[in-house]
Parts: structure tokens; C-alpha cells; sequence
């Protein structure tokens, strides 16, 4: 999920006018901060079902009890800002939120703090690397490409970024790789 949504969030500018049209420009901000959220979201998704075939569905409940006190309050604070605040609220307070109940699921899990960044490290990092490539590529190519090639080319230089880098940075991937597709 996080080169699917940090590649949202640099395409937005060129995508949203060009799919929605131009009167959803104001749309960008908001897709984008939100985009940066996300990820996190699509791992929080995953503690449900895990937690509740582990037999502690009471652990689910007391997040979901917390997100119902944390995140109403943060909107009802960001809501004075705007659409702009609420998009700030969900970005401050998710991962505060995320935080607890990772907490919480990684110690029903036995699985260290570590261990679970370790598995996130190399998807966040190769991500991050394929963020600033499309930045660095849309500053000296935007003008000349148009949104139409810009969304294309930028959606295709970013897979191929995301992989190399994952390949470079990740030895795993490509040991799991080989072995995936070794005939021994």
C-alpha cells in the first residue's frame, strides 16, 4: 500500500483535473494527505480478523473504543480549519491511533516493535526513494508532457522505480525470488 498511496499523492495534481475535471482541483490537497495515511490504514485492517482468530476479540474492541474517542475529537478540532484541517486531524492523529493499537495486536502477536518495522522498513524506504524520483521527474517534465503523459509516465516510472529499489534495497525479495521460481 505505500507506493500505491505515496503514488497517488505525487500524481494527484496531474490525475484529479484530468479524471474528475477541473472543477475538483481543490480535491488535490485533501487526496494527498490523506494518501499519506493510508498505508497505515490497510495494515490496520489486517488486525481484525488476525487478533479475533487468535481468540482475543476484546483487544479489537478496546481499539475500537479508543479510535471512537481519538479520532471524532481530532476532526472535531480540524473541522475549525476546513476541509485543510480535517486532512491535518486525520493525518496527526491516525498514526498516534495507529501507535496504540499496533501496541496492543504485536503484544497478543508475541512479535517485537523490531520485527514489525524490519517488515516495514524496506516497502517504506523503497517508496520514499520512488516519491522523490517522480517529484525530481515531474519538476523537469511537466511542462513538456502534459497531464495526460505526465499520470502515464509517471505511474510507469514509479513501478519500475519501486521495484528496482526494492530489489537494490531488499536482498530478501530477490532470495525469495529465485526460490520462488527455482525448479529444484
Amino acid at each position: 500500500s505505500f507506493p500505491c498511496f505515496f503514488g497517488i499523492a505525487v500524481i494527484a495534481p496531474d490525475a484529479v483535473p484530468l479524471i474528475l475535471g477541473p472543477k475538483w482541483t481543490d480535491a488535490v490537497a485533501p487526496i494527498q494527505f490523506l494518501s499519506i495515511a493510508m498505508p497505515l490504514r490497510f495494515i490496520d485492517v489486517l488486525f481484525g480478523p488476525v487478533i479475533t482468530g487468535k481468540g482475543r476479540p476484546g483487544i479489537m474492541a478496546g481499539n475500537m473504543l479508543v479510535a471512537i474517542i481519538i479520532m471524532p475529537a481530532a476532526f472535531l478540532i480540524g473541522a475549525q480549519w476546513g476541509i485543510v484541517g480535517l486532512c491535518y486531524a486525520w493525518v496527526l492523529a491516525y498514526p498516534v491511533l495507529f501507535a496504540f493499537m499496533l501496541m496492543r495486536v504485536l503484544k497478543v502477536l508475541e512479535i517485537s516493535l523490531g520485527r514489525f518495522l524490519r517488515e516495514v522498513c524496506f516497502p517504506l524506504l523503497s517508496s520514499v526513494v520512488m516519491v522523490v524520483c517522480l517529484y525530481a521527474f515531474h519538476l523537469s517534465f511537466s511542462e513538456s508532457l502534459g497531464s495526460l503523459g505526465m499520470v502515464a509516465a509517471s505511474i510507469l516510472l514509479g513501478a519500475g522505480i519501486y521495484a528496482g529499489a526494492t530489489l537494490t534495497l531488499n536482498r530478501s525479495v530477490v532470495r525469495d525470488f529465485k526460490l520462488m521460481f527455482s525448479t529444484t
